[in-house]
């Protein structure tokens, strides 16, 4: 994957660390070839849309969502984007409406915690079934004010929640004490440096009696 974004970084501006690139093929490869449909949030000049095209192949559609338009001029058969400011009411509705399908969410947008927390919880249920989410950047959650200026929870704080909510089982009495959507919809949970990562499962109530 890294000769193909070298090949890219030549003519288009690709801000992620390569060490996200070592990451991305174990959970992305069994998508190559499919006509996934990939959601990239935060997209710049839209160099990325155009490394997910060549790295998923000609069958894949790619979409993006940003609050500028500076990267309209990569959008073709397979690349669509969406100008959006995801801060403002009614889109988070708007892109759901616009991309009905998603198998696969990036979020590379501002990195506070407030939107790395709201567009999770708002985009998340989204996902396609099987699909997976990505939360770019989330070494923020230590860079304190810069992108935590109210002193919230960070978003690795609200992260480590859903650990325990993947973890949810039923129990001996059969109650559903600690068992929520997530615990139903998530498989797995994956933190890298400075990525987030759940890939999606369907999972029954039976599944998690002990």
């Amino acid at each position: 994957m890294m000769d193909m974004v070298e090949a890219i970084r030549q003519v288009r501006e690709v801000f992620k660390p390569d060490t996200y690139f070592e990451a991305y093929p174990k959970h992305f490869n069994r998508y190559i070839g499919t006509d996934v449909h990939v959601l990239e949030i935060g997209v710049y000049r839209g160099g990325s849309l155009e490394l997910w095209r060549d790295f998923f192949g000609p069958e894949a559609m790619i979409y993006g969502v940003d609050w500028e338009d500076k990267g309209l001029d990569v959008e073709d058969e397979q690349i669509e984007i969406l100008i959006a400011d995801v801060n403002k009411a009614g889109s988070m509705e708007m892109i759901k409406t616009e991309f009905p399908r998603v198998d696969i969410v990036i979020d590379d947008c501002g990195h506070d915690m407030d939107q790395q927390k709201r567009l999770f919880m708002n985009l998340y249920p989204h996902v396609s079934p099987n699909g997976i989410w990505v939360t770019e950047d989330v070494y923020t959650s230590y860079w304190g004010s810069l992108y935590n200026p109210t002193g919230e929870r960070t978003f690795i704080e609200y992260t480590k929640d859903l650990i325990d909510e993947l973890m949810a089982v039923t129990k001996p009495d059969h109650s559903l004490e600690g068992v929520t959507d997530f615990t139903l919809s998530a498989g797995s949970i994956h933190y890298y440096p400075g990525l987030f990562i759940v890939e999606k499962q369907v999972r029954r109530i039976a599944d998690l009696v002990v």
